[in-house]
């Protein structure tokens, strides 16, 4: 990934396999100004889903990626196009953010919770999925 600023995609991309073209102007990275308008808000939820990207470099000709929501307290939205699912990602794109995130159990965030002191705030539908497999045992 030629750039790690990436922040915004369009919502069609979601799911879908994405064409070269887009992918590269997903790793180019544009909106800028999105991003900063998103970090200054006192409340960040994240969440990402798996992409496939064509890849002609690759033997199957695509592969697996990720695209990231971020949503603050005034509905503004940014996506951040990722190779892996690690905690590069939400480390570099939250950078020095300050604040509550609320994001689902993925230990990807750990790091950046601790790094940043955030306020971890948790996910009901994950919250709400523990209680049941807890009645069904």
């Amino acid at each position: 990934v030629r750039a790690r600023e990436r922040d915004h995609c369009p919502r069609a991309v979601e799911g879908r396999a994405a064409s070269p073209g887009l992918a590269q102007l997903l790793e180019r990275g544009f909106g800028q100004g999105s991003k900063q308008l998103l970090l200054a808000s006192r409340v960040v939820q994240s969440d990402d889903t798996g992409i496939t990207v064509i890849d002609s470099s690759t033997s199957q000709g695509s592969r697996h990626s990720y695209l990231s929501v971020y949503v603050n307290d005034r509905d503004e939205v940014v996506f951040d196009f990722t190779i892996g699912r690690g905690r590069e990602g939400p480390t570099i794109f939250l950078g020095d953010y300050r604040g509550r995130l609320q994001v689902d159990a993925h230990s990807g965030y750990d790091q950046v919770i601790r790094q940043n002191d955030l306020i971890a705030a948790g996910c009901w539908a994950h919250a709400r999925g523990r209680f049941h497999e807890a009645l069904d045992s």
